[in-house]
């Protein structure tokens, strides 16, 4: 997925998630800090962990259609709105992830 910023850039912050133990972990973190509120609530069960970023508690999760950079606060709690997140189209994806590299 991000072979050529991987390419472009030594120290490229995200990593793809192989793993199906580390994609369903985020994923239940991520549930714990829904809130009901949020817009991610209505689609959390369609939601998979798709990478993670090495510079904050960011991670890509897809619905299959659409991407979404959540920042995880690791908390049992959720509350209304939260968490933060980003929506990004197919589209945006690769220009996000190299603007995120360059100013996060």
């Amino acid at each position: 997925m991000f072979e050529s910023l991987n390419q472009r850039y030594e120290d490229f912050c995200w990593w793809q998630i192989e793993d199906d133990h580390v994609k369903e972990s985020l994923r239940q973190q991520l549930l714990k800090e829904i809130g009901s509120s949020s817009d991610l609530f209505l689609i959390k069960d369609k939601l998979v962990a798709v990478a993670k970023s090495d510079r904050q508690d960011d991670v890509l999760f897809s619905d299959g259609n659409i991407f979404y950079v959540v920042h995880l606060s690791w908390g049992n709690h959720n509350f209304d709105g939260c968490p933060r997140y980003k929506l990004l189209k197919q589209n945006e994806l690769m220009d996000y992830m190299e603007w995120y590299h360059n100013n996060i």
